[in-house]
């Protein structure tokens, strides 16, 4: 009757939680295989940038303008213009990171990332006026590096991830970007109305920076990390043995 019923569905539910964080977990597991840890944290930066690019851009470039309609009007005009910039590079140059991945190594493309949003953020914070010519140049240079930032770490991703888990290793890989999003907007929001209207600029150059050490790191000890995981059935093995 009803009691076996609801009691099936309460089982089956515990077993869909179950799954869901198996499938997690051996998401996370995949992340000691060093390109797929670079790939969750492209994602982290890349989803977070989308925020910055978007909502942040209008709060700051409106504490630069008079609080009346016209003023406002122009702020948010100006914030579009702005964006636009951005997006169409990486519309434009999507596709070339993608060449460039396929030809090149990955600690070159990358290298080029973290060093265009670090230079780009960082001129943004020093021109500090969104009025200024050279903000739009900087947010050219911001669009590169959003470009190779979600070129990238799809194709990590895609090509180092274990066959039997690429779907958990995906699924792990969005999760993360949502993380990104509602940690940058949280963090980045609280950081423009109680410190400087740069702040969140700065956050991203840290996350950037912290990038490019792990880049860095990952190309020293490269040897022996990649020893140890290049062979996927060696990775399965691991993690079916800990799940």
């Amino acid at each position: 009757g009803r009691y076996y019923a609801e009691k099936r569905e309460r089982k089956y539910a515990g077993q869909q939680k179950k799954g869901w964080w198996r499938n997690v977990k051996i998401g996370l597991q995949c992340a000691k295989h060093p390109w797929i840890l670079m790939g969750y944290a492209i994602s982290f930066i890349a989803r977070g940038d989308s925020y910055l690019t978007s909502s942040l851009l209008v709060i700051w470039t409106k504490k630069y303008f008079p609080s009346d309609p016209a003023s406002e009007k122009a702020a948010n005009k100006r914030a579009t213009q702005l964006s636009s910039m951005a997006y169409l590079t990486v519309f434009l140059l999507a596709g070339c990171f993608g060449y460039l991945n396929d030809k090149s190594s990955p600690f070159k493309t990358l290298g080029v990332v973290f060093v265009s949003l670090c230079g780009a953020l960082g001129a943004i914070v020093l021109i500090d006026d969104p009025t200024s010519v050279y903000t739009t140049y900087s947010m050219i240079v911001l669009g590169i590096g959003l470009a190779g930032v979600n070129a990238t770490m799809t194709y990590l991703i895609d090509r180092n991830a274990p066959e039997e888990h690429r779907g958990k290793v995906h699924g792990t890989e969005s999760l993360i970007m949502v993380i990104g999003i509602f940690f940058c907007a949280i963090l980045g929001s609280y950081l423009l109305d109680v410190w400087w209207r740069g702040a969140p600029f700065v956050m991203f150059i840290i996350a950037a920076i912290i990038g490019l050490i792990l880049l860095i790191i990952i190309y020293i000890t490269r040897g022996s990390w990649l020893a140890k995981y290049d062979q996927n059935e060696e990775l399965d093995e691991e993690i079916e043995e800990k799940s």
